[in-house]
């Protein structure tokens, strides 16, 4: 009898506790790798929960919810819910706590502390401490053997250079065809024509090149300074020197009307700006035999412009000097000129000074600096040791020198304008000359 009292009791005991309304909510583990899975079990006394707790769930940044799950009733009566999520930062997070309403009852759940880990790198595990080991770095002997043989063959390229100094092999200077006066002229007044300078009212500079033309033709055709002097220094000129130009009507209107124009802002009848072009042509191919004539009187050669025994020292002493050494030559004044072969050999000229002065001022920093060391000594052998001395020096010097001569925009290898021929004769680089 007293058992069945006692089975009753604990009976009805039971009974209240699981009429008692409850939830509650746990995880597989509160340790996971990022990216991993695993459940949120969640369990209740009833499945009609006014708010549903996954609405919650669901708001959490960090969570990602894979499977919503469904409630599932136990034996004992209570529902169970498994809720499948992963989580894809790093760090320490935190199911928070929030209100549940179960059957009139509310009441708080359970925090839940969740920490996410990466997943461990082999490769940054830690090893044992091993001891310090001295590996063979790369030889330096090959980049060294590299340095060296490319600075022997800079300087065999200075050597080189050095060596053959002021000669130059033969047909290495080649002499550009020089245009008659007549054919300059013609080429010149055609290329203004093309400009159309009249065409856009630009009078003056039309007038102003249309006078130079034919003021070039005068002073190259006709050896006539007419590029110096004035319009009627020019007329007076032509009469003094008794040249039978043809037409010379037409020379004297073109240049009177250009200096009017330009002096006097004159504007002509457009009529004129044709015609005194068609007059300048006219002008040009009528004296185009005059001027040839007078040419080939008045051609020099080195024979006569130096004399025999000077026009010796050049390779052809028949040759015709370019113009700028025959206006160069205003006296008589004579200097030597030194030009050097076979890196210190001294070939010495007898030549008028500008001319040696202009050969000078062509030369590059390196000629110039070879030049006057083997000017300091007369003696071969103290020049050739010299030479062997500074060569190495100057290979290591030369990228700075280059440096130098590109900021003041100066040559460092350039030559003069007198060079040596195979049989050491004067010969004139006319390139250099341009």
């Amino acid at each position: 009898m007293r058992l069945l009292i006692i089975l009753i009791i604990t009976s009805f005991f039971d009974t209240q506790v699981f009429a008692q309304s409850h939830f509650s909510q746990s995880v597989d583990s509160t340790h996971m790798w990022i990216g991993d899975q695993q459940y949120l079990h969640q369990r209740s006394t009833s499945n009609q929960i006014a708010d549903d707790p996954i609405n919650v769930l669901d708001t959490l940044s960090w969570m990602e919810i894979l499977d919503r799950g469904s409630w599932t009733k136990q034996e004992d009566g209570s529902f169970i819910r498994d809720v499948k999520f992963t989580v894809f930062d790093s760090g320490y997070f935190e199911i928070p706590i929030f209100q549940i309403s179960l059957n009139q009852d509310t009441f708080k759940t359970n925090p839940i502390g969740i920490t996410v880990n990466y997943l461990p790198d082999d490769s940054q595990q830690l090893l044992p401490i091993k001891d310090i080991q001295e590996t063979k770095g790369p030889s330096p002997i090959l980049m060294y053997a590299v340095i060296i043989f490319c600075f022997i063959i800079f300087m065999l390229i200075i050597l080189y250079y050095f060596f053959k100094a002021d000669k130059l092999k033969p047909g290495k200077i080649i002499y550009q065809e020089v245009m008659s006066p007549y054919e300059k002229a013609l080429s010149e007044l055609n290329k203004l024509e093309q400009k159309k300078y009249w065409q856009q009212d630009q009078l003056k500079v039309y007038y102003d090149k249309l006078n130079e033309i034919l003021r070039s033709y005068l002073a190259e055709g006709f050896k006539i300074n007419a590029l110096e002097l004035t319009s009627k220094e020019i007329i007076q000129n032509i009469e003094e020197k008794n040249i039978q130009f043809k037409q010379l009507d037409l020379l004297k209107q073109n240049i009177k009307i250009s200096d009017l124009v330009k002096f006097a802002n004159l504007t002509p009848d457009i009529h004129t700006h044709s015609d005194l072009m068609k007059q300048a042509h006219e002008f040009v191919a009528s004296n185009k035999s005059l001027s040839e004539e007078l040419m080939a009187i008045n051609t020099v050669h080195w024979n006569q412009l130096l004399g025999t025994e000077l026009a010796k020292q050049f390779e052809d002493p028949n040759e015709i000097p370019p113009d700028i050494l025959l206006q160069l030559k205003r006296d008589d004044t004579l200097e030597t000129l030194s030009l050097i072969s076979s890196m210190v050999v001294k070939n010495q000229f007898q030549l008028p000074a500008n001319w040696v002065a202009l050969h000078h001022s062509k030369l590059g920093q390196l000629s110039r600096w070879h030049y006057n060391l083997i000017m300091q000594n007369n003696q071969q052998w103290v020049n050739i040791l010299l030479m062997i001395v500074l060569i190495p020096l100057l290979t290591l010097f030369l990228p700075f020198l280059m440096i130098i001569a590109l900021f003041k925009k100066e040559a460092i290898f350039s030559r003069g304008i007198f060079v040596l021929s195979k049989h050491n004769k004067l010969m004139v680089n006319q390139n250099k000359l341009s």
